[in-house]
């Protein structure tokens, strides 16, 4: 369940809370193609051809403008959205991805030069005519035109699958996230580019120096700018100083409120989960996962004692030991070099726990609304203690590498800890209280 390339890292924010209508009509249109007797019966290609399902995209065209269209794959790969490609050279790609791209090849369906062609064609214009409108979950103009590509395993829609129809309901809505936040991601590159593009065309000589001030300003204001920003981009004297200063200040605007980005990584993953959330679906996310996991036999284990932590590690090291004994310390080697590798700039997703009380959390944020209904508040609170029921038997804790690297490596354990403190924050703004009183409150 993931977007294909995780082309940005972003500070958590995303739509306003809405009143789950479109995720209402979604689950209702996956249990009428799951009770269609005849659509069971037919091939891959002609069930999402099907009038049914083309059901799914039109409900996120007329209520969102978003465009896209379903496509089948396998089981093993698990629900995915293409957005619009780039080109292997082009800023967004890691040196990985780009690594992978030269050896592997491009993704599934890449379509080559003709989907920068296309992005860009949609994008070629004076002004960009479109909005990305976070309070109404809904984009209009240019970004309605964006073709999106949504792969979904055939047997979510199968009469006898694990997953009811809101939990497939809210797989699609997370792939929807991903597809919105993309969206509101590229609105923010294109301020940035005609911002930028304006304020390095002012400092030609020919440009009159108390107009070129004017312009900084002006553009200061429109990147929202801090005053120490603001007099860097003025006493720039080259072309290359403005860019640093407007590209420095884009990218510490996209971070988080504690100027560390490297919890930011799994914002991605993130944004996607909070978007469904916030549509209704988040009580769906938790138990999709959960069935997914115990699918494929990943059955999840509860916290660890500090004993058995300390038990299970000893174990550990003398088995490594003894078989090094054996082998020339290849273990050994084996396990130094997992040591050095693990990063937490590779954990694009939270763990299972974090997961599930980030979920829940938005759900809390939304019972701080003193206008919802008591009939809201009791659906809210019933979601939550779903939720609890499921994640008891979770534990967000380090295995055994990540306990080795955070011993061992002072940046690993600085990371971990402004994950911690990131975490703590968040549970403070949304913590268990709020929860109590809207059930006190439905009593």
């Amino acid at each position: 369940m993931h977007m294909r390339v995780n082309i940005m890292s972003m500070a958590a924010e995303s739509i306003d809370f809405q009143d789950g209508s479109l995720f209402a009509k979604l689950a209702a249109a996956i249990d009428a193609m799951k009770d269609d007797a005849d659509l069971q019966r037919v091939d891959d290609r002609t069930f999402f051809e099907s009038r049914k399902a083309n059901a799914i995209p039109e409900l996120f065209k007329a209520g969102m403008g978003l465009n896209f269209s379903i496509n089948v794959i396998e089981d093993a790969v698990g629900p995915s959205i293409i957005a619009p490609l780039l080109d292997k050279n082009h800023v967004f790609w890691t040196e990985s991805r780009r690594y992978n791209i030269d050896t592997d090849g491009m993704m599934n369906n890449y379509s080559g030069q003709k989907d920068v062609d296309d992005v860009m064609k949609l994008l070629n214009t004076k002004f960009v005519k479109g909005t990305v409108d976070l309070k109404r979950a809904k984009v209009t103009g240019v970004f309605e035109q964006m073709q999106f590509k949504l792969f979904i395993p055939r047997s979510h829609f199968a009469k006898r699958s694990i997953f009811t129809s809101q939990e497939v309901a809210a797989v699609i809505m997370h792939e929807i996230g991903h597809m919105f936040t993309y969206m509101e991601f590229l609105t923010r590159m294109v301020t940035t580019n005609q911002a930028l593009a304006g304020i390095v065309r002012s400092i030609d000589k020919t440009f009159p120096a108390d107009k070129r001030e004017i312009a900084f300003i002006k553009a200061s204001e429109l990147l929202e700018m801090d005053n120490s920003q603001r007099e860097a981009l003025i006493g720039a004297k080259s072309q290359k100083e403005l860019c640093c200063v407007v590209l420095d200040g884009a990218i510490q605007k996209s971070i988080s409120e504690l100027g560390v980005s490297l919890y930011d990584v799994n914002s991605c993953e993130y944004l996607a989960d909070q978007f469904a959330s916030r549509m209704g679906a988040g009580r769906y996310i938790v138990s999709y996962l959960d069935k997914l996991y115990r699918d494929y036999g990943i059955v999840p284990n509860g916290a660890e004692t500090l004993f058995v932590t300390i038990m299970k590690t000893v174990i550990n090291i003398i088995a490594i030991l003894m078989f090094s004994a054996f082998t020339a310390g290849l273990p050994l080697i084996l396990i130094a070099l997992m040591i050095a590798s693990e990063d937490k700039k590779y954990n694009i997703y939270d763990n299972d726990k974090a997961r599930f009380t980030r979920i829940k959390q938005q759900n809390i944020e939304r019972l701080k609304d003193q206008s919802l209904s008591k009939e809201e508040k009791a659906s809210l609170v019933e979601d939550n203690e779903a939720i609890d029921k499921i994640a008891k038997v979770y534990a967000d804790e380090l295995n055994f590498i990540q306990k080795a690297a955070y011993y061992l490596r002072p940046s690993y354990r600085k990371a971990h800890k402004f994950e911690l403190l990131q975490k703590d924050l968040e549970s403070l703004a949304s913590n268990d209280l709020f929860h109590m009183s809207a059930k006190l409150a439905t009593v």
